[in-house]
């Protein structure tokens, strides 16, 4: 039993992953983080194109790291470029570099600076 469990767990996973909608495109990945952009206390879109950009490529496979700690240095008062720089670089395994995006994040935007203090 246990098996089949696995097997159909194993499906279903495949499944959603075969369907989930996943913006590919830079224009259809600006679309995504324009409606992110209403979570921001500012909403200033200052480095979305480029942000865009580099998230196509990112999920396309080229994983650019220098890329990612250009483009954070480069808006360092954009809150979104820094949660993403953060998960693309904690992915890898980047710890140093994404602790610095929660730090930049930190200083930012209070919520998040709430969340830490907390624990």
């Amino acid at each position: 039993m246990a098996v089949a469990a696995d097997s159909e767990r194993e499906w279903f996973e495949r499944l959603v992953a075969d369907t989930a909608y996943r913006p590919r495109s830079p224009e259809a990945i600006r679309v995504e983080l324009e409606r992110q952009l209403a979570l921001q206390t500012e909403k200033a879109e200052d480095g979305i194109d480029e942000l865009a950009e580099l998230l196509a490529r990112w999920l396309a496979g080229e994983r650019e790291l220098e890329a990612v700690a250009h483009l954070a240095d480069a808006y360092p008062a954009e809150p979104l470029i820094h949660f993403y720089a953060f998960a693309m670089r904690r992915e890898p395994g980047d710890v140093e570099a994404a602790q610095e995006s929660i730090a930049a994040l930190r200083r930012l935007d209070a919520v998040v600076s709430s969340w830490w203090a907390r624990e």
